[in-house]
């Protein structure tokens, strides 16, 4: 089913309804085994920095599919005990929309942790939030911009002061230089 979403700014975008990530029989079958390696977001807690993690994520069988297994892969406990993840387990994701004419990929969140609502850090949240667009920009140049959506739509919520309905572009700030 493709449903219309319009932006507050006028933009429109045609997108398919989602497939559920954590519902096994709606997973688009590929064959058993395959993986690809992708460069991933994860916090050095020491200095509250995003490091560069590779990892072998499931194959899948479109573009779309393959960023939604990697934002997925953004829970698991990275492979160096010294980091963690940066992305909490309560922020799951519905979908992913490539729009290669503007440069963009489209996130489509299923809600927002509770306690981001609440009283969380906005440290916390911009780590969590910064660590999926570098996630996505690691995987192809063109991916310059990210917009978050909240269940399909466009969203005015701002967790931590991070206007959701913005674009986010990669930032340095967020990510820790590599020794030298």
């Amino acid at each position: 089913e493709v449903a219309q979403v319009e932006s507050t700014s006028g933009l429109e975008w045609e997108i398919e309804e989602p497939e559920s990530v954590d519902n096994e029989s709606e997973k688009p079958e590929t064959p058993t085994g395959l993986t690809f390696e992708a460069q991933v977001a994860c916090l050095d807690p020491q200095t509250g920095l995003l490091v560069q993690e590779t990892r072998a994520i499931p194959e899948a069988p479109t573009r779309s599919q393959r960023l939604l297994q990697i934002l997925g892969s953004l829970h698991d406990t990275p492979k160096d005990a010294s980091r963690t993840a940066a992305v909490p387990p309560e922020l799951q994701f519905r979908s992913v929309f490539v729009d290669l004419d503007r440069n963009l990929v489209l996130i489509d969140l299923a809600g927002l942790p509770e306690k981001w609502k609440a009283s969380s850090s906005s440290m916390e949240i911009g780590q969590a939030l910064y660590a999926i667009v570098h996630t996505i920009s690691y995987q192809n140049p063109s991916y310059q911009t990210v917009q978050f959506l909240v269940n399909g739509r466009e969203s005015n919520e701002s967790p931590g002061g991070f206007l959701l309905s913005e674009p986010f572009a990669p930032s340095e700030d967020w990510v820790k230089s590599p020794a030298l």
